[in-house]
C-alpha cells in the first residue's frame, strides 16, 4: 500500500519518491525513481519523462523513524513539536 508519493523536480530531471508499507514484513519501503527528460518524446509545452533508475530501501520501523528525525533535523524543524 502506498502511503505517500511526492515528485521532486531538478532542472530536466524528476524524482518520484514513494513510501510503501509492507504489513507482511513490518517494513517501510522507500522507493526513489529517477525520471529524465526524453528529448525525442517531448514537444513544445509538453515535457515527457522516462524512467532512468529505481532504488528501493527497506527500513524497519526504528530505521524509518531515525530517517524521519534526521530529515526534520536537517530541515530545521523543532523535533519537540513532532510527535
Amino acid at each position: 500500500m502506498i502511503l505517500k508519493e511526492t515528485t521532486l523536480s531538478f532542472f530536466d530531471n524528476q524524482a518520484v519518491v514513494r513510501i510503501h508499507s509492507d504489513s507482511e514484513t513490518d517494513c517501510i519501503i522507500l522507493t526513489v525513481t529517477e525520471l529524465e527528460k526524453s528529448i525525442e518524446k517531448s514537444t513544445t509545452g509538453n515535457t515527457h519523462y522516462v524512467e532512468a533508475s529505481t532504488t528501493e530501501i527497506y527500513l524497519d520501523p526504528d530505521g524509518a523513524e531515525q530517517i524521519a528525525r534526521e530529515l526534520l533535523l536537517a530541515s530545521g524543524v523543532n523535533q519537540n513539536e513532532w510527535s
